[in-house]
């Protein structure tokens, strides 16, 4: 029988690795500046939304949320954290990278 690890059975929509990697290309060619704000701007999501009770979600997080298409993503609140911190992962990777 094959390992199977939990990461690989997360309840994800079939489209996981389209909003991913469509991030990740807009990550590659943005300036260090837009780095920094989408890094601030992810952490403040991280921040503000309790993916388990998101009734209330302030205005400015669902501006963010819908910037990076990630509204259907709170239908399941484990595939948004993983997307949210693989979005903060790849953004921070990615500037410091361009600092060092």
């Amino acid at each position: 029988m094959e390992k199977q690890f939990i990461s690989q059975n997360v309840l994800r929509p079939e489209n996981s690795s389209d909003i991913v990697d469509k991030f990740t290309n807009e990550i590659l060619v943005a300036s260090a500046t837009r780095l920094v704000h989408i890094s601030d701007q992810l952490k403040f999501i991280c921040d503000e939304i309790d993916p388990y009770h998101c009734e209330q979600i302030p205005d400015e997080a669902r501006k963010i949320l819908a910037e990076y298409n990630l509204e259907d993503t709170l239908d399941n609140p484990f595939y948004f954290t993983n997307v949210i911190l693989r979005f903060l992962d790849i953004a921070e990777t990615e500037l410091k990278k361009r600092l060092h």
